[in-house]
């Protein structure tokens, strides 16, 4: 007796393999600033998480401004790292809060940024080539 082969639906997929991903670019929709280099990671639900520092191109940006960030996933494959995926994630930003020292790790204050990371929420609306 033959079964059927069963996959998730994509929308699954496609967040599976979002959370197994990094952050690449980042481009604001509808400006004249270029693409530029994203650093962060992605959620358990695959939204990017986005380390923002002072000079870089949402740096100040208000919240709920329009991105594109672009997401590349690979893995390992007979010893060498290949490229899995790249997926193109819109959605607007909003600040994340830096989570409150633990009372073991007190430190001292530094001259940092006091404006949080920016979280994109997705609109799953963005092309994947996954293989």
């Amino acid at each position: 007796m033959r079964h059927p082969v069963t996959a998730p639906p994509v929308p699954e997929r496609v967040r599976t393999l979002a959370a197994l991903s990094a952050p690449t670019h980042v481009s604001v929709a509808g400006s004249d600033v270029p693409t530029a280099a994203a650093r962060g990671g992605v959620d358990g639900r695959g939204r990017p998480v986005l380390l923002v520092r002072p000079g870089e191109v949402l740096y100040g940006a208000p919240a709920e401004t329009l991105v594109t960030v672009d997401l590349s996933a690979s893995r390992e494959v007979g010893g060498v790292e290949r490229p899995r995926a790249l997926l193109k994630v819109r959605g607007w930003t909003r600040p994340v809060p830096a989570p409150p020292p633990s009372p073991s790790r007190r430190r001292a204050p530094t001259r940092t940024s006091s404006r949080p990371s920016r979280a994109v929420l997705p609109r799953w609306c963005a092309s994947t080539s996954a293989t």
